[in-house]
């Protein structure tokens, strides 16, 4: 059976990740977030199979993962845009690595969330 992918719960999930990990004075929030998203994108796709689910949430982490890697790199930019040439090749190559890092942390995160909601969607 071919996996159907659900965007827009996808999307939802991701967003659902990058506003809980910006929940100030919880540690590990930024985590957690991840793990969350996962499972509200799989809760909102009704997906039943873990396999699905895994995949789905996964989706939705590296999103989240993508969007705030891209908003952290333009973050260190503004503040080591005053070291000049040196400060804006340094925060460049490490934004990408990042953004690459927190794409992978983001898909496992989210993967284990969306095990989690295909868990809870099963019991239904």
């Amino acid at each position: 059976m071919a996996l159907k992918l659900n965007y827009k719960a996808i999307g939802i999930g991701a967003v659902v990740a990058i506003i809980v990990s910006l929940i100030p004075g919880i540690p590990a929030i930024g985590l957690i977030g991840f793990i969350v998203g996962g499972l509200v994108a799989v809760y909102i796709a009704k997906n039943k199979n873990y396999k699905d689910g895994a995949i789905t949430g996964g989706l939705a982490g590296a999103l989240a993962g993508l969007i705030g890697g891209i908003i952290t790199l333009f973050a260190a930019s503004a503040m080591l845009s005053a070291l000049g040439t040196v400060g804006s090749l340094v925060s460049g190559a490490v934004g990408i690595l990042a953004i690459i890092i927190a794409m992978i942390i983001g898909f496992i995160l989210g993967a284990i969330g969306g095990l989690i909601g295909a868990a809870i969607v099963k019991k239904k």
